[in-house]
């Protein structure tokens, strides 16, 4: 897990929930939906693991912008982001229980799509299911919202709004757009819910009705037979085009507006279709982005060597080959003219793809240098134009600048660069687009950083890293009494306790105080490259906490010739974040030829309250009686500290499927009073038994 200190200023400490089919937080604070999860491969941060690519911390629509902060929050602001869905929010503001009031379970994801103004429609998805907010239709069909307020989704009967038999947690991308969301879950299943037929991936086309469009539908593939498209590990796409990535590297897409890569014309196509492949390179990212006036999208390949190809339009030089020229083969784009060095130095893409029009992209190099091209409607790449523009670095960013994120959104593009806390802003500043708590209107034509501090996922100049297994209360708070490692990033600088009950012995941070506390650490450090020093203050506030509880359950009788098993039930009183063994051991009047059992441990995963071992009795042609099996908890170890509640046993008894046995006697015979031998009489039992039998005879 991973938590970051905040460049001059003091944070809220982290809470985390904990529920019953949860995973506790990967990085940032935030829940993992996936084994592979990974928020910080993000920006200039990111690796080249194509199935780990973490697409959405920083996403900006129209006006409009929402991030994955490095607090474990999300905030959002711009054109009608309230949670009334008309108000415009002027500074960024947490999405939480008080600001977006109905909004319940903890934040995985939260999205934008638009269609220029005033369309814009937020969607978030919680661990208890998909929100929505803003204006009705901009995403989702207007008749699943009953007005523009923030509320729960409920889609085809399902209250949690996701196709039917997936869970919040299963859910590995959202990616929405405008009138469009495609769901990619950790199997690599992609549904679609859609006002648009082609865009189902099913075979309908044109508008859907309000009822089909009022449902998911899983895509399919155009080849014989139409089977799922499977192993998806990232989809994206604009309004009339999807575009979609698989394991194996292959290249999907499906739409009323496509292009092959095979020297094909655009066309619609209403199932996934293979595409023409780039190469034998590894691909990390994938991205598309939309000419609305001329109804073209333009698609674009990030390989993993960090060469960039692109596809499709070109009427808004959004393909960066510097011409006009529609491509229906894969193109590189040009640092400086139609014969300069193609872009084969690439580390992250953005194209404008949550809104409905605007072809543009701004991309970082393996240096941090940011570049973009194509529609500049609204100063939207601060190019000094307003028309459209070839591959350049905007104004007010200098060649000597690191760039660690940059957002290509609907008339604004958005950056981090290294050393400033405040986020840069280029283009169309309206409704509180700039964050600057005003409502001023104007285009801005170079970058300014007079914005806000924000600190998103994946893209800020220091962090601490949290490792081992944290202890957390019922609260979500850090345990009294428990220890955390603290790893400051960059090395180099000195960390401190400031206040509050705790000792810091090296990077070990000990909570020793009892009651709600608050420990209040500090790292300093003057980062590589940035003149002044960092300062970062994180509160860890405490509680105390009662260990998760373990008992046994499961006292039963079977017979020893039963077909089936009796099973014991180990349960914790509360999820827990890692996995719990328990370990059985068996007593009782039973040995271990009488039965077998299936484990010595019982092992509760990570989320789970539950977990079994089972009893299977050997039947047997002795008679032993009534037999026990007592089952006995000897040791517990992870589940988050979880104990023994008191002592706990689970006794089964197997009964005996042979009667009591009998004795007869025989051997009536006659012999000779001067015989040489002698007579034997034998007492015979009717079924043999577990302990010597003593027949007394009288003569």
């Amino acid at each position: 897990m991973k938590i970051y200190l905040i460049p001059n200023r003091v944070v809220s400490a982290l809470v985390l929930t904990l529920g019953l089919s949860f995973q506790l937080s990967a990085q940032c604070g935030f829940q993992a939906t996936c084994p592979n999860t990974d928020y910080l491969n993000f920006g200039m941060g990111s690796n080249t693991n194509a199935s780990s690519i973490e697409y959405d911390n920083f996403i900006s629509s129209f006006h409009s912008t929402v991030v994955r902060t490095s607090q474990g929050s999300y905030k959002i602001w711009g054109e009608y982001m309230a949670s009334d869905g008309v108000t415009n929010l002027l500074s960024p503001t947490e999405i939480n229980s008080t600001t977006f009031p109905g909004i319940t379970g903890s934040i995985l994801k939260a999205h934008l799509g638009s269609s220029s103004t005033p369309t814009v429609q937020g969607i978030v998805l919680t661990t208890d299911g998909l929100f929505a907010w803003g204006a009705e239709g901009g995403v989702l069909h207007a008749n699943l919202t009953t007005s523009t307020a923030f509320q729960k989704i409920t889609v085809a009967g399902n209250t949690q709004g996701l196709p039917a038999g997936v869970t919040p947690t299963d859910v590995k991308m959202l990616f929405v757009t405008n009138q469009t969301i495609a769901l990619t879950t950790c199997n690599g299943s992609v549904y679609m819910l859609t006002q648009l037929g082609e865009n189902t991936g099913t075979g309908l086309t044109g508008t859907l009705s309000a009822a089909a469009a009022m449902q998911w539908y899983q895509v399919t593939i155009s080849t014989a037979g139409n089977p799922v498209l499977s192993n998806v590990i990232a989809v994206r796409g604009s309004r009339n085009t999807l575009f979609a990535l698989t394991s194996t590297g292959a290249l999907y897409t499906w739409g009323s507006e496509t292009y092959l890569g095979d020297n094909s014309a655009e066309a619609s196509r209403t199932r996934a279709t293979l595409m023409t492949a780039i190469g034998v390179n590894p691909i990390k990212m994938i991205g598309v982005t939309r000419d609305a006036a001329n109804a073209v999208p333009s698609y674009f390949v990030l390989n993993a060597n960090g060469n960039l190809y692109a596809l499709g339009g070109n009427t808004e030089r959004q393909l960066g080959d510097w011409t006009t020229t529609e491509r229906r083969t894969w193109i590189q784009p040009r640092y400086t003219s139609t014969a300069g060095p193609v872009m084969n130095n690439i580390h992250w893409i953005s194209p404008q793809e949550h809104d409905n029009g605007y072809a543009a992209i701004n991309v970082l190099t393996s240096d941090s240098l940011n570049y973009n091209w194509g529609d500049c409607n609204g100063e939207m790449l601060g190019r000094g134009v307003t028309t459209n523009a070839n591959p350049g670095i905007p104004n007010g960013i200098n060649i000597t600048d690191r760039i660690l994120a940059v957002e290509t959104g609907g008339h604004t593009s958005m950056l981090v660069k290294k050393c400033e806390d405040y986020f840069g802003y280029v283009g169309h500043r309206i409704r509180g687009s700039m964050g600057d708590g005003t409502t001023n209107t104007t285009n801005e034509s170079a970058y300014t950083f007079a914005t806000a501090v924000v600190f998103i996922c994946g893209a800020t100049n220091l962090d601490v890293t949290i490792t081992g297994s944290p202890t957390f209360g019922a609260g979500g708070l850090y345990c009294n009494g428990s220890s955390v490692d603290l790893i400051p990033s960059p090395t180099g600088g000195a960390l401190t306790l400031l206040s509050g009950p705790g000792s810091l012995s090296g990077t070990i941070m000990t909570f020793n105080g009892t009651g709600n506390t608050t420990v209040n650490v500090q790292y300093a450090v003057t980062v590589p490259g940035c003149p002044i020093a960092k300062t970062t203050t994180l509160a860890l506030l405490t509680e105390d906490c009662t260990p998760i509880g373990v008992t046994l359950s499961g006292t039963t009788t079977i017979a020893e010739n039963a077909a089936g098993v009796a099973t014991l039930t180990a349960t914790l009183s509360a999820p827990a974040s890692i996995a719990t063994t328990v370990t059985i051991t068996y007593t009782g009047t039973a040995s271990g030829a009488d039965y077998a059992a299936s484990s010595v441990t019982i092992t509760i995963p990570a989320g789970s309250t539950t977990g079994i071992v089972t009893i299977d009795p050997t039947d047997d042609p002795i008679f032993e009686g009534s037999e026990t099996v007592i089952a006995n908890i000897t040791n517990v170890t992870g589940g988050d500290g979880a104990t023994e509640t008191g002592t706990q046993t689970a006794t089964v008894t197997i009964t005996d499927d042979e009667t009591t046995p009998t004795v007869t006697l025989s051997g009536t015979t006659s012999i000779a009073e001067n015989a040489a031998g002698v007579v034997t009489l034998t007492a015979t039992l009717s079924v043999a038994t577990t302990t010597a039998t003593t027949v007394t005879l009288t003569y």
